[in-house]
């Protein structure tokens, strides 16, 4: 067990889920940017241009993919992490925190699912394009899957919030409220019981004095 606690306190850890959470948020910023350099660089007419404003917009395009691929790298960490912590760690091991995924379907697993295929979705494209080192052309197939994943990298950042909220419920001490019943002064008194009845008896003496 003690070979699984860490596992246990990330994926059961509030902190590490905003950190995740905010983490994918700038990675969809970043390829959002990346995302329109590729539209201004595959609909600009270079014929018209001169050479200091295509340097600028393969410039603009060049850095926004080295971004978008580099920022991937990192978030691929934390994705891998996630995964082991969420996914493969509980079915083997017995984490108190952590549920298994392969239990019943609960909507608290399902929150996850956009962040693993979100991820790997919009960054395909990206990574394809960081290795081949060309000029990227007009590919519509191309364009659907970076939107696509662009729209799962915006519902995990959504789901991300609503979870992290969840487990800080869960996370947080119970602290249980008593509250008194409302005093009500014109209220007649009850009586609770049978009444009780109580005799005194008087003890004469008979000494003389």
């Amino acid at each position: 067990m003690g070979e699984c606690k860490c596992c246990n306190d990330l994926g059961s850890s509030p902190k590490y889920q905003l950190c995740l959470t905010i983490t994918v948020g700038i990675l969809f910023l970043i390829v959002s940017l990346y995302g329109i350099a590729l539209v201004v660089f595959v609909n600009a007419d270079f014929s018209d241009m001169t050479i200091e404003e295509y340097d600028a917009t393969a410039g603009f395009y060049e850095s926004s993919l080295a971004g978008a691929y580099f920022v991937g790298q990192i978030v691929g960490v934390l994705w891998l992490v996630t995964c082991i912590s969420r996914c493969c760690a509980p079915c083997c091991c017995e984490l108190p925190d952590v549920e298994c995924p392969c239990s019943p379907c609960k909507l608290f697993h399902v929150m996850d699912l956009c962040f693993f295929v979100g991820f790997i979705v919009a960054l395909w494209p990206v990574n394809l394009w960081y290795q081949l080192r060309q000029v990227p052309w007009e590919d519509w197939f191309m364009d659907v899957v970076l939107v696509l994943g662009l729209i799962m990298l915006l519902a995990a950042i959504i789901l991300g919030c609503v979870k992290y909220r969840q487990m800080l419920k869960k996370s947080a001490p119970y602290t249980p409220t008593i509250t008194p019943p409302p005093y009500n002064p014109a209220a007649a008194p009850q009586v609770v019981g049978s009444a009780v009845v109580v005799q005194a008896k008087v003890v004469e003496s008979n000494e003389d004095v």
